[in-house]
């Protein structure tokens, strides 16, 4: 997850905001041009340098909490540096295993339409949007690593089912002669149902 405008340079921004504000008085002119009228002006943000440090401190403890945003979303951002193809090939034993990803995968579809579009902190509003964008692109590479994974292993499964039953064919199509051919075709017959 990352910040657009960089957190740094949104920082940055919001500090010199607060700088400006400070310093509008200095660009007053007062009613009469000059002389102790301006000179009002000139002494408030000095008046008021006291305040400055919790002026400060509280900003500080926005961009905290915005900063803190990032690590709410961490559960959704773990899926980003995974190698599907891989993990799943290598972890995924059955049928059970493939059905079990495609509903987690569904519900967390359903969960990431109802985080909202915006966090609002204070005075700022984070849009979630493109966040949101980015993890379903995730979660369609998960669903594509998934599809793809499940029709290589049907199609393993397949060619071992049909090299299984040409060799039970191969096994048990010869037609027996004697006592001995047919204890071999037997005991060829019960390897073939202890192999199923």
């Amino acid at each position: 997850m990352e910040f657009r405008p960089a957190f740094e340079a949104l920082k940055q921004k919001y500090f010199n905001e607060i700088q400006k504000f400070i310093t509008t008085p200095l660009r007053f002119q007062g009613v009469g041009g000059g002389g102790k009228a301006t000179e009002i002006f000139q002494k408030m943000p000095e008046n008021n340098a006291k305040h400055m440090h919790t002026v400060y401190l509280k900003a500080e403890e926005l961009f905290d909490q915005v900063r803190n945003v990032e690590t709410e979303y961490d559960e959704w951002i773990a899926l980003g540096s995974l190698d599907f193809q891989s993990h799943i090939e290598e972890n995924f034993n059955g049928v059970e295993d493939w059905e079990t990803n495609f509903t987690m995968l569904k519900q967390k579809r359903i969960e990431l339409k109802k985080l909202p579009d915006n966090k609002k902190i204070d005075c700022v509003t984070i849009n979630i949007v493109p966040f949101k964008g980015g993890i379903e692109d995730v979660f369609k590479k998960l669903q594509e690593a998934l599809v793809e994974t499940l029709q290589n292993s049907i199609e393993k499964d397949a060619e071992d089912v049909e090299q299984f039953v040409k060799k039970a064919q191969e096994k048990l199509g010869s037609n027996p002669q004697s006592v001995d051919e047919i204890e071999a075709m037997h005991k060829d017959a019960m390897e073939i149902e202890s192999n199923k």
